[in-house]
C-alpha cells in the first residue's frame, strides 16, 4: 500500500514532470484513495470518535459522498413514494373512465406498439392505410415485453402481411402498478391519461406554458439566453415548428442583450387550450416539464438524479407535493404530505434501518451506463468498510457545485 503510494510519487516527478493527464490523475487519485483506506483499515481503527474523525477527514479525497442516511430518504422520495402516488393517479382514472389498466393497455396497443424502438408495419396498419413511420419512438423493447406477451395461438389471427410477431397477437400482461419504470411511460404515452393529469395539475394552461417557456425554449435551442445563469445542458427534443405551435413572436419586445430571437421575444399563443396541442407535442412538453418530467428524470438515471438531490431536495419534493394535488382522495393527500413532511424525518429513517444500503449503490452502479465521459471518485460503503470506485458522468448531466 504505502509502495503504491511511493511509486506513484516517483513516476509522477520523474516520468511526467510534475503533469498529468485528466485520465491519468483521475487513476492515481483512485489509487491513493484505495491505497490510504487499505493502510488505515489494516491497523484496525477501532470504532469511535477517532474512526469517525479518520473517515470525514478522507471523505475529501471523494468527489462525491454518499451518506447513508439520505440514501435511505431518497429511496422513499424517489421510488416508493412517488410510485404510490402515481398508483392512486391510474385507479382513479381508471375509475372516472370505467377501465381497467388491462383494458387500457388492449385499446392502446397498436399505438404503443408502433412507438417502441424497433418495430414494423403491422396488418392493422396496412387495414387502415396508417403510415407507421409517424409514430414517435420511445418505448424500449424492456418496456414493451413488461406490459405486453407474444401469444402464437390468439384467436388463430393469421395476419395478411406475414409478420413473424404481429401486432395483433400479443395481448396485455398484468403490470407492477407500483413500478415507475412502468407507470411514468404509461402517464407519457398514453394521452387521454396524460390530458386527464395536466387537467387537474394546470387549470391554467396558458400559465404553465409561460411558466416553462424558457425549459421548453433550451429543448429546441442549445444556445445560452439572456435569461440563462449557465450554460444550457437539456437534450434537443423539440423543433422549431412545435415551438411555433406554443408561442408566437412579439415584434414590439427587444432583448436586453442580443438582437437575436431568445425566448424572452415570445409569449404563449393567445387562447390556446390543452385541446389544441397534439398528443407528441403533449408528451414532449411533458418529458422536460411539470412533476412528471422530473420523475421521468429518476427513471433514466437514478444514482446521477441522487447526486443533485443531496445538494437540492426541492425539485423532487415539489414534485411530489405537486402530484398529490392530482388526486381527490383527500384523506390519502392530507396522509401522504404528512409523511413526506420534515417532521418525519426521524420516524422516516427508523422505518428505513433495514435498507441494505451497501447493496443498493451496487445496484445502481452496476445498472449505470458505461460512458467515455468525466470520471469522478466516491467513497462506496461495503459489507465490512468502504471503497473507492469512480462514477462515469455524462457531459450533459448537470452536476451540483458540491461534486464538482
Amino acid at each position: 500500500m504505502l509502495s503504491r503510494i511511493e511509486y506513484i510519487r516517483n513516476d509522477v516527478t520523474q516520468n511526467c514532470e510534475g503533469k498529468l493527464s485528466e485520465d491519468l490523475f483521475n487513476k492515481y487519485w483512485d489509487d491513493i484513495a484505495q491505497a490510504v483506506f487499505k493502510l488505515v483499515y489494516s491497523h484496525g481503527i477501532a470504532e469511535g470518535r477517532e474512526k469517525n474523525l479518520l473517515i470525514s477527514r478522507l471523505h475529501m479525497l471523494s468527489s462525491i459522498d454518499l451518506d447513508k442516511h439520505k440514501i435511505c430518504r431518497y429511496i422513499d422520495m424517489s421510488g416508493t413514494y412517488p410510485a404510490t402516488i402515481l398508483q392512486k393517479i391510474i385507479s382513479e382514472y381508471c375509475t372516472l373512465t370505467e377501465q381497467t389498466i388491462e383494458g387500457i393497455l388492449r385499446s392502446e396497443k397498436h399505438y404503443l406498439y408502433h412507438k417502441r424502438f424497433v418495430t414494423e408495419s403491422c396488418c392493422v396498419c396496412n387495414a387502415n392505410d396508417v403510415l407507421f413511420c409517424t409514430y414517435t419512438k420511445v418505448i424500449p423493447e424492456r418496456l414493451w415485453d413488461i406490459m405486453y406477451e407474444w401469444k402464437e395461438d390468439i384467436d388463430s389471427h393469421i395476419c395478411p402481411s406475414n409478420l413473424e410477431k404481429c401486432c395483433e397477437r400479443f395481448i396485455p400482461k398484468m403490470i407492477d402498478k407500483c413500478d415507475l419504470s412502468v407507470t411514468v411511460p404509461l402517464v407519457l404515452n398514453i394521452p387521454d391519461m396524460l390530458a386527464f393529469v395536466i387537467n387537474r395539475l394546470y387549470v391554467n394552461f396558458d400559465t404553465f406554458l409561460m411558466n416553462n417557456k424558457h425549459a421548453i425554449y433550451h429543448s429546441m435551442e442549445k444556445k445560452r439566453c439572456c435569461n440563462c445563469v449557465k450554460d444550457p445542458t437539456e437534450k434537443i427534443l423539440f423543433n422549431k415548428k412545435e415551438w411555433n405551435k406554443l408561442f408566437r413572436k412579439e415584434d414590439s419586445v427587444s432583448c436586453k442583450i442580443s438582437p437575436k430571437d431568445y425566448c424572452c421575444k415570445y409569449s404563449v399563443i393567445n387562447n390556446i387550450k390543452l385541446s389544441n396541442v397534439d398528443e407528441i407535442l403533449l408528451s414532449k412538453i411533458c418529458h422536460v416539464t411539470g412533476p412528471i418530467s422530473v420523475l421521468n428524470l429518476i427513471g433514466q438515471d437514478t444514482f446521477l438524479y441522487f447526486l443533485n438531490w443531496t445538494v437540492d431536495e426541492q425539485a423532487l419534493s415539489g414534485a411530489i407535493t405537486e402530484l398529490l394535488y392530482v388526486i381527490e382522495d383527500e384523506t390519502f393527500r392530507n396522509d401522504m404530505l404528512q409523511r413526506i413532511s420534515s417532521c418525519n424525518l426521524h420516524q422516516l429513517y427508523e422505518n428505513n434501518v433495514k435498507v441494505d444500503v451497501p447493496r443498493w449503490i451496487s445496484k445502481q452502479l452496476q445498472n449505470h451506463k458505461a460512458t467515455s465521459e468525466t470520471l469522478f471518485p466516491m467513497f462506496v460503503f461495503d459489507k465490512d468498510d468502504l471503497n473507492v470506485k469512480s462514477l462515469q458522468i455524462p457531459t450533459d448531466f448537470s452536476l451540483p457545485n458540491r461534486t464538482k
